[in-house]
């Protein structure tokens, strides 16, 4: 008596196939851009997630019905993740206004000009940051100019390292410097220097 092997044949279907590739496909799509929805259409869309859920649900969806869910479920996912991108705009566009509003505003206090060694008049400094601007003006052709610009307390004297320009011939100087963990009082600038110079000095609101 022969033998022979009575198991059935399975067939597979175009439409399996079809289903197949486009389920994995839509599942990479959805990890590589971070959206559960549309691993979940991914997932929906495979034969084998139907198998279980007849299994398991005792409930039996048509590829079409597959396919419906799927897109639906990448709809959803896209106008979520649309509303989230806005929402995180929104958030960005706000720490950037309150970082602008937050930013320090300088007002003048005093500004003196003169030339050659001088100590200024005195002037009230009621905050902690104080900024100075300074320009000198001009030099001979044949040599350059030093001038050193530095603020000073009256009765304390040295409040920190001043601001030195140094020029090239007879150019135009310029420099900036910001002191800054100041006490109030009363101040002044001394500026040692052979050429015109004119100060500006502001603090922080």
């Amino acid at each position: 008596m022969n033998n022979e092997n009575t198991e059935p044949v399975k067939s597979v279907s175009g439409s399996l196939i079809i289903l197949w590739l486009l389920g994995v496909s839509v599942a990479i799509m959805g990890i590589a851009g971070g959206s559960i929805t549309v691993i979940l259409a991914g997932i929906i869309l495979l034969p084998i997630t139907n198998t279980l859920i007849k299994k398991y649900l005792k409930i039996n969806l048509s590829s079409m019905a597959r396919v419906v869910i799927a897109v639906l479920l990448i709809v959803v996912g896209s106008i979520a993740s649309s509303s989230l991108d806005e929402a995180r705009e929104k958030v960005s566009e706000n720490s950037s206004i309150d970082t602008v509003s937050q930013e320090e505003v300088y007002s003048e206090i005093a500004s003196f000009s003169g030339k050659g060694n001088q100590d200024t008049g005195s002037f009230s400094v009621t905050g902690k940051k104080v900024r100075i601007t300074a320009t000198t003006c001009c030099g001979s052709s044949s040599s350059g100019t030093y001038s050193g610009v530095s603020l000073k307390k009256e009765n304390d004297g040295y409040t920190g390292p001043g601001l030195s320009i140094s020029t090239e011939g007879s150019e135009k100087g310029q420099g900036q410097t910001t002191y800054r963990n100041l006490t109030p009082g009363q101040y002044y600038i001394q500026v040692i220097t052979g050429v015109n110079w004119e100060v500006k000095v502001e603090q922080v609101n």
